[in-house]
């Protein structure tokens, strides 16, 4: 029974994790799919990132109270940069009797039409794709959300927790030694005054429930619980770099170092030349030294500049061993 308890909540655990909302993807395909460096396009493309941070800032205000204490209600979106005044208007002008996780998505969505209305967009799959990109990082907010108000079952808890400390309990007494000749032939010293099984199982037993203890719920401020607001201040950072800082500073198209080489061979570190490469792609992997040894100073674009430490060029029939 704790076993399966213990199962059950590290998988409830690392299923909450990945349902992280990660702004990357949107990003990248609002960055990629808006094009245009003028103010107004730029305003679309952080706005939309910034909508949708703001949808993860609301889920995690719910359901953890680290994030609760730093948004107390929606003015406190407007005064760490997440609402204008305008916008905490209208989110305000909106009236539902239930939580308003879809409004910001809404937001976001108007602003794709807009952009596609205006040619900033410029084909219907692309209005596809960035949407698609948003509602998946809705959905995933919104199983973190679902799966913290639909708990493990409190009975569930309960029963194992009472029944683990029980039979530790239990065990304290009705393993300890009792005086007489029945098991005189087979008990040691160790066995006597030292009970190493029962204290091994105390270890492991309480061990396993303090582990469910810890990760029944992930959304505290214990030092090994989500780090809630950093994944919210990392997505606003990480989704404005994305969709504004990195547009138009791509390198230019040029040539690898690699173009004239059929078969080509990277660098390794001076610290790596001797390790052993086991080649995967055979039904049985060999161990090959490397062909060719070179240490370089500086890595560029131009292999001809670069400092040659050693060279040892094997045949190319001893290349296994």
């Amino acid at each position: 029974m704790l076993g399966f308890f213990v199962t059950l909540v590290v998988q409830r655990w690392w299923e909450t994790f990945h349902c992280f909302g990660w702004i990357d993807n949107s990003a990248l395909y609002v960055a990629t799919y808006i094009n245009g460096t003028d103010e107004r396009t730029r305003m679309i493309r952080r706005n939309i990132v910034r909508y949708a941070v703001l949808l993860e800032a609301m889920v995690f205000r719910d359901i953890s109270p680290v994030v609760r204490r730093r948004f107390p209600d929606d003015h406190a979106f407007k005064t760490a940069g997440f609402l204008t005044e305008q916008e905490l208007s209208a989110m305000e002008s909106v009236t539902s009797p239930h939580a308003k996780y879809w409004l910001p998505i809404h937001w976001a969505f108007h602003l794709i039409k807009e952009a596609k209305a205006s040619g900033l967009i410029r084909t219907e799959r692309a209005v596809e794709l960035v949407q698609a990109r948003l509602l998946e990082f809705r959905t995933s907010l919104a199983k973190q959300r679902a799966a913290h108000g639909v708990p493990v079952p409190l009975a569930y808890t309960q029963v194992v927790f009472i029944a683990v400390r029980s039979y530790l309990a239990l065990t304290m007494i009705g393993q300890q030694y009792v005086i007489g000749d029945r098991h005189k032939e087979i008990l040691t010293p160790i066995d006597i005054y030292i009970p190493l099984l029962s204290i091994l199982q105390l270890l492991f037993y309480l061990g396993w429930v303090k582990v469910a203890e810890g990760l029944l719920n992930p959304y505290g401020d214990d030092d090994d619980d989500f780090e809630c607001n950093w994944f919210i201040d990392r997505n606003l950072q990480v989704g404005f770099a994305i969709v504004d800082a990195a547009i138009g500073k791509e390198p230019p198209l040029e040539k690898d170092v690699f173009w004239n080489e059929i078969t080509p061979l990277p660098l390794y570190a001076n610290g790596v030349l001797n390790v052993p490469i086991h080649v995967q792609n055979d039904s049985i992997p060999k161990p090959i030294r490397l062909v060719e040894k070179i240490i370089r100073s500086s890595f560029n674009s131009d292999r001809n500049n670069s400092t040659v430490a050693e060279h040892n060029l094997e045949s190319q029939g001893n290349r296994f061993d």
